[in-house]
């Protein structure tokens, strides 16, 4: 069969094919970096449709090169350039079958650790310049220590992004001589197994060695090193529940009780105990920390003794204390007073309103200040209700003095408490604390080591707001490790960073640059083997 006088027109069927190829290849890339989530196109089913319309194209492109030329087709398919086409072919299949190949082992790799440790003859390589994927020697020296297997259970729904904490997580591992193992699970899928370990909320790691266990907040090295030596010298950590004034019950399991909380510090090996001076007349060696929760009738002139004692030879106290309609202590508060004297911290006698809540009597906010207590929290959001306003005092040479909670703007502190009951309040200027306000307080005695944290509110820890979701456990949690000193027992070796600068691409100029390697290059040799082949079909 002789070609038709179509044929001098087949060379446009080639042209729309390779146009095509080359917008296919557009498209896929675009639907790569979407899939990276590099490139994001305004209408997501383009680049889908683009890419089927690009490869029909090729098709219908090749079928009318065939059809008006078919007898120079069949000289292309059995002829010499026929056989050096298929050797480029067979070359160009294998290059890409390595690409792939390569780019399924780096995907894969983490899989295989195990593997590919054990092949290696001096162990894993850190090719970074500052050593980043070290671990410190502290932590090292921990893991050598290690006698029993300890398993760290990582909860991590699919709101988080797990891989940093699989990264330290399978480095422990690695240099754990065995004795260091690692699981993810879904707190959201297995929430019975999450509340038997005492997690709340989600991105926590609880380590387990035989019957101990830690929790660990944050997923990085040192977290992780401290609750290691914690699980392999455990020592007793006692704190003290103040009982006597009708505080908040820790056994109960009622809204308005703090079971959940004595469980998270129980889990935490924290041995949660009672502690009644009207009784004992004395403050155990072993308190960490003396937690005050809620008092419904003041302290005794003898109670404060004792506590200021304790506080003075650097022992530590979280107060939580009610505003005063909610309570029987009225303005006869010893402890108030020994607050606003000695350590700068003033109980107001208000009730903060929010009116951005519901109901406004529920503060809510997300500012805290830089603190070892909130810096654990992520940003997110705590809520006080039924609180009462804090003041401070300008630092002495001593006391250290920081706002931990602040409201928004809006929020006042009430003082007329019948326009409360009567639903009608308002703020009035000069007579109400103007926000934003401050719900919490943390401060600590330079000289003596005596530490405090202050709360307008008990009710922000009780079971009833403990396990919401939100920040309200970790900050009473937090709270209670740094009174107690528990919050840095350990300074890792620090490791120099080498400073590096680096402007971030536009998606943009991401686009163009993926589409200038993958698509720009090959579609100039496509073009040039067009012209090539043009060329010599006029040279005869």
């Amino acid at each position: 069969m002789k070609d038709s006088k179509l044929s001098r027109y087949a060379f446009i069927g080639l042209i729309v094919a390779g146009l095509a190829l080359i917008s296919s290849l557009v498209f896929a890339t675009m639907i790569s970096l979407e899939y990276v989530q590099l490139y994001t196109p305004k209408n997501p089913d383009l680049p889908k449709l683009g890419l089927y319309i690009s490869l029909g194209a090729i098709v219908i492109g090749l079928a009318a090169a065939i059809f008006m030329a078919p007898e120079r087709t069949r000289q292309m398919v059995s002829g010499r350039q026929a056989r050096y086409g298929s050797n480029a072919l067979v070359l160009s299949l294998a290059f890409v079958g390595l690409l792939i190949a390569l780019n399924f082992l780096a995907n894969k790799a983490p899989e295989y650790n195990d593997l590919f440790n054990d092949l290696e003859p001096f162990g894993p390589y850190d090719m970074t310049i500052d050593k980043q994927n070290t671990l410190a020697p502290e932590t090292l020296e921990a893991l050598d220590r290690l006698q029993d297997e300890v398993t760290a259970t990582a909860f991590y729904s699919y709101r988080l992004n797990p891989e940093s904490a699989r990264d330290i997580l399978s480095n422990f591992e690695d240099n754990g001589n065995g004795n260091f193992k690692y699981r993810f699970v879904d707190p959201d899928s297995n929430p019975l197994e999450a509340q038997s370990m005492g997690i709340t909320g989600d991105g926590k790691i609880v380590l387990q060695m035989g019957a101990q266990q830690e929790i660990v907040t944050s997923a990085t090295e040192s977290e992780l090193t401290k609750a290691l030596i914690r699980l392999i010298d455990p020592k007793e950590r006692a704190v003290y529940f103040l009982v006597g004034h009708q505080e908040a019950d820790i056994e109960a399991t009622d809204e308005a009780a703090y079971s959940q909380l004595r469980q998270t510090l129980e889990n935490k090996n924290y041995s949660v105990q009672l502690l009644n001076l009207l009784a004992d007349k004395a403050i155990p060696e072993d308190a960490l920390a003396i937690i005050i929760a809620g008092p419904i009738y003041p302290v005794s002139s003898e109670e404060m003794e004792l506590l200021t004692g304790y506080l003075e030879a650097g022992g530590a106290l979280v107060l939580m204390e009610d505003p005063t309609p909610l309570t029987q202590i009225g303005s006869d508060d010893a402890l108030a007073a020994y607050l606003q004297k000695e350590w700068g911290i003033t109980l107001n006698n208000d009730l903060v309103v929010d009116p951005n809540a519901n109901p406004a009597s529920l503060a809510i906010s997300n500012a805290y200040a830089q603190h070892p207590i909130t810096e654990k929290i992520n940003g997110l959001v705590t809520f006080y209700p039924v609180s009462r306003s804090l003041s401070t005092a300008e630092d002495t040479e001593s006391i250290l003095l920081t706002p931990l909670v602040v409201t928004n703007q809006n929020a006042w502190g009430e003082t007329n408490f019948e326009s409360i009951q009567n639903d009608n309040v308002k703020y009035n200027d000069g007579e109400d604390m103007p926000g934003p306000i401050v719900l919490a307080v943390a401060a600590e005695d330079m000289v003596s080591g005596g530490r405090l944290v202050v709360f307008g509110t008990s009710q922000f820890p009780a079971n009833q707001y403990f396990t919401s979701g939100y920040g309200n456990a970790d900050m009473a949690v937090n709270s209670i490790d740094w009174a107690a000193e528990q919050e840095d027992l350990l300074a890792l070796t620090p490791k120099d960073t080498v400073q590096r600068s680096f402007s971030p691409l536009t998606q943009g100029q991401v686009l163009a640059t993926m589409l200038g390697s993958i698509c720009l290059i090959p579609g100039i040799i496509l073009v040039a083997g067009i012209a090539a082949w043009i060329s010599r079909r006029r040279l005869g």
